[in-house]
């Protein structure tokens, strides 16, 4: 089954939350993009001052770090559900 991606252009990188829960991908857009396993939807789009590079999730899936075109690194704080 082919479901279209809500994102432009193509994937750089993509990795998985070592939850599980989550794909953090780096599109050829410029965004990092979190994007939920379980309901197959985006859950958060994030552009940093350029095109992003890369990111990596923490080991403990509560943060992304990424890198922009310009070398400035971003530290993403994810946020747990509290259900």
């Amino acid at each position: 089954m082919h479901e279209k991606n809500t994102f432009t252009g193509g994937i750089n990188t993509i990795s998985c939350s070592p939850d599980g829960r989550f794909y953090i991908i780096n599109g050829s857009d410029g965004a990092v993009i979190l994007w939920d396993v379980e309901t197959r939807k985006e859950i958060a789009r994030f552009y940093g001052v350029q095109k992003m590079r890369g990111c990596v999730c923490s080991r403990d899936a509560r943060k992304i770090v990424a890198l922009d075109q310009g070398g400035q690194f971003y530290l993403l704080a994810l946020e747990k559900d509290s259900n």
